[in-house]
């Protein structure tokens, strides 16, 4: 950096100068979470993007598979079965019943960022999602600035930096936690089983992380075909959340 200052968090890294902009809160927005929901972001294309969203109740999906005959035909491979510690009317239990979540798929909309919602067997609830962009605004004429080299705003006193957290799950096939506090999550798909077999067919189970209230949790995705090797799962190690105090204020 040959001119201006630089700000370096406590690892020493690099966090903000006239040529870095830090991810800033741009928006929030509160949508309807349901399997086919869009919703566009005022973010053109070319900032890099993250979201954190905050379901406003848990979708149930219990009534999923019991009232379904076409699920009663459904078994477990048994030589699976043989490596689990539970039995196989609890495997189904854990796969059916509980709590669902949706897959966001990036969609861009002339131009802008913008996400498409799938999954949630049919489920919907409120959402809050909270925007973060490598760009910032000035909503005040008082205050600080920093401008690059090019006159482009890179940060003011107005923006609300992002402050991520992880928290990691030991790569479980499932997991639950109380953060004591109000959160919201990158929503991801956290673990894929591919071992449910269908007469016909064979089915890939996709769990994804979830967030309501204090409660951060794994939460059946979507149920998909499956054309692949059996008794393989696979889980990420943790999950990214952020403090949504931070950003209610």
């Amino acid at each position: 950096m040959a001119f201006g200052f630089a700000i370096r968090n406590p690892a020493g890294r690099l966090w903000m100068s006239p040529e870095v902009t830090p991810m800033n809160l741009i928006e929030r927005l509160t949508i309807t979470a349901t399997h086919g929901a869009r919703f566009t972001t005022s973010i053109p294309q070319h900032i890099p993007i993250i979201i954190f969203v905050q379901y406003q109740q848990k979708i149930a999906t219990a009534h999923y598979g019991r009232t379904n005959p076409a699920e009663d035909s459904v078994f477990i491979d048994s030589n699976y079965m043989s490596t689990l510690p539970m039995s196989k009317e609890k495997l189904k239990e854990k796969l059916f019943g509980g709590f669902t979540c949706h897959t966001f798929i990036h969609a861009p909309v002339a131009g802008y960022h913008a996400y498409q919602l799938t999954g949630g067997f049919n489920q919907s609830s409120a959402m809050r999602v909270y925007v973060f962009a490598a760009m910032a605004k000035k909503t005040s004429r008082y205050g600080l600035a920093i401008y690059n080299a090019a006159g482009t705003l890179v940060y003011s006193a107005q923006m609300r930096p992002l402050q991520l957290e992880y928290n990691a799950t030991g790569h479980g096939l499932s997991f639950y936690s109380n953060m004591q506090e109000s959160v919201a999550v990158v929503p991801m798909t956290y673990s894929l089983l591919p071992y449910l077999k269908h007469p016909n067919s064979d089915f890939l189970i996709c769990y994804g992380v979830a967030a309501c209230g204090n409660e951060i949790y794994s939460a059946i995705e979507q149920r998909r075909d499956y054309h692949g090797p059996k008794g393989v799962v696979l889980a990420s190690s943790g999950f990214f959340y952020i403090r949504t105090a931070i950003y209610d204020k």
